[in-house]
Order: C-alpha cells, then structure tokens, then sequence
C-alpha cells in the first residue's frame, strides 16, 4: 500500500486484488479472521464483525475493529475503535 500510494500520487483508492483459496480460511475459522477494518464508512465492517461474533460466539475483545485513514500524506492512521 505505501509503495501504491508513493507511485499513485498519494491517492490510495486504487484497484487491489487478492486471491485467496476459501477453502483453507474455512476450515480454520473463526481463528484465521484477525479482525476487521474499514475506510470511511463503517455500517458494513460493524454489521459483518457483529454477525461473525454472533456466529462463532465470540467476545467483542477478540475481534477488533480497526478504522484507517490515508489521508496522512506521512503514514495511514489506523484506530481501534
């Protein structure tokens, strides 16, 4: 990500991809999920992190939600919240 927003002019809304095989993240949930982010807006990230708690029975100290913010020049903010 630092090198995209070094190249990119600072922007950091470009497109990125991941891969990743399904099917070994199932078969090791729900210790694989380390937490969840978001951007801006966190309607999705609180609702999808309060359903996979749900799920799992999970207390609220085991799944962060983290919000990070590219609109430092210097380095993203990333908070806890």
């Amino acid at each position: 990500m630092r090198a995209q927003l070094q190249l990119g002019g600072g922007h950091a809304r470009r497109h990125n991809e991941i891969v990743l095989d399904t099917r070994s993240i199932e078969a090791h949930l729900p210790d694989v999920i380390l937490g969840f982010f978001y951007l801006e807006d966190d309607s999705t990230a609180r609702r999808a992190r309060r359903e996979f708690m749900r799920h799992f029975g999970l207390p609220v100290e085991q799944v962060p939600l983290v919000h990070i913010d590219f609109s430092s020049r210097a380095s993203p903010a990333i908070r806890a919240v």
